[in-house]
């Protein structure tokens, strides 16, 4: 069931990722954004279902960024 609290965090992610206007670790994407770490698989989950965040692995690092129109921003 969705709430209104996984909304907001929702929307902080996306904004953080989209004011960035660049890529970002996870963790630094989780502080900024200040998600907790318990609904941040939920939010992330429902981002990338939505497709309008993506991300990439190197070295073991997940790097999320946003996606508008089916391009990166």
């Amino acid at each position: 069931m969705e709430t209104d609290y996984y909304s907001r965090e929702v929307r902080a992610v996306l904004n953080t990722l989209v004011e960035a206007s660049h890529e970002m670790r996870i963790m630094d994407l989780l502080e900024q954004a200040h998600v907790s770490l318990f609904v941040a698989p939920t939010v992330i989950s429902r981002l990338l279902e939505d497709k309008k965040i993506a991300f990439r692995m190197e070295n073991n690092q997940q790097y999320f960024y946003a996606i508008k129109s089916g391009k990166r921003q």
